[in-house]
Formats: structure tokens, C-alpha cells, sequence
């Protein structure tokens, strides 16, 4: 199985069940401007992340490697 991905504003993260997700609150990835997360998981997607957008692997990489987006600056490559 494939991991997916969800985007979610970082005042919800205290929501998520992080048993049913990769990494806690401590590991998962901040944009930069500390308003967003990124959660990841394998299988059916948890109950506590049905009212996000769900992403494959390919897509949350073009997000996060597009500097407009916020996920790093441009140079940081």
C-alpha cells in the first residue's frame, strides 16, 4: 500500500489520532510559516482526516517541492 497524505491546519492537529497516522506532533512537517502540517498514512484514510484532501506521494511532492506553496524557500534545495 501506497502512503497518502493530508494538509491540515496546524491548530487541528491536537484532533488527529496520531495511532492511525505516521509521526506525532513532534515529527510531522511544518510549512514554513508554522500553519499547516502534513499527516501521513497508510490504508483507509482515519476518520479524523475525512474533511481534508487526501494526496498521493506524487502530488504532496509537487506541493511541497513548488516554493510558492510554502514548504521551503527557493535555494533550499
Amino acid at each position: 500500500m501506497d502512503i497518502q497524505y493530508a494538509i491540515v491546519p496546524i491548530d487541528d492537529i491536537n484532533l488527529i489520532d496520531y495511532i492511525q497516522v505516521m509521526g506525532t506532533k513532534n515529527t510531522i512537517r511544518k510549512n514554513l510559516d508554522n500553519t499547516e502540517v502534513i499527516i501521513g498514512f497508510i490504508g483507509k484514510t482515519p476518520e479524523t482526516l475525512d474533511s481534508y484532501t487526501i494526496y498521493s506521494h506524487r502530488e504532496i511532492l509537487e506541493i511541497v517541492r513548488d516554493h510558492n506553496e510554502g514548504w521551503y524557500e527557493e535555494g533550499d534545495e
